[in-house]
């Protein structure tokens, strides 16, 4: 959070509210107008204007992108963590890992693998000419996770070896409801399996 108090102290707990459904949480001086008044003039034209501009040029719906008026959830954080790992691996390898949560109001429990499925189809994970993409959908809402692997993936490691990462590293965490330690063990099993094979 500003110290320069641009940001109402009195807003946090509706900040903290909103972070218990939401991962991250933005606090906006600019949805309502300008809701700053003790800044001068050229400041204000800055942070207005550059909140602006990166929001025509990367499209992202944030109203105010300078601002430090956050709240990251202790998932989200480690997420980051998980990101950095496939980052890595992927500029290692070339293989290319998406995590993806499918929440339940999106998809029925029956519908669920064919939907991870089409997402790792039409996004394409995975380089075209090597279809070495894997792609793990997990819906924590019914304590369930799948594992699409690419027609390169399929060559060095078997559905047998998908299975049992699902059953010996994800299943003991999600019974407990631990769902980012099965989402990493599962990671983490992956690419230790695909280093082996890859070699």
């Amino acid at each position: 959070m500003d110290c320069d108090f641009s940001h109402d102290p009195d807003s946090i707990p509706d900040l903290l509210s909103a972070a218990q459904t939401h991962d991250l949480v933005i606090g906006s001086r600019y949805i309502d107008g300008i809701g700053i008044i003790n800044w001068p003039f050229k400041r204000l034209l800055l942070s207005y204007g550059a909140s602006i501009y990166t929001r025509i040029i990367t499209g992202i719906p944030i109203y105010d992108t300078t601002g430090g008026f956050k709240c990251f959830t202790n998932k989200a954080l480690k997420a980051l963590d998980l990101n950095q790992i496939i980052s890595n691996f992927e500029k290692e390898t070339t293989v290319e890992i998406a995590i993806v949560t499918i929440d339940t109001f999106k998809v029925s429990k029956e519908k669920f693998e064919d939907l991870s499925l089409h997402i790792a189809r039409t996004w394409g994970v995975g380089k075209k000419d090597k279809s070495n993409g894997v792609l793990i959908a997990i819906s924590d809402g019914y304590r369930q996770i799948r594992i699409q692997n690419g027609d390169g993936i399929t060559l060095l490691i078997s559905d047998e070896e998908t299975t049992n990462i699902i059953k010996n590293q994800v299943i003991p965490y999600f019974k407990k409801e631990e769902y980012f330690e099965g989402t990493q063990a599962c990671l983490l099993e992956i690419i230790k399996l695909l280093k082996v094979r890859l070699k």
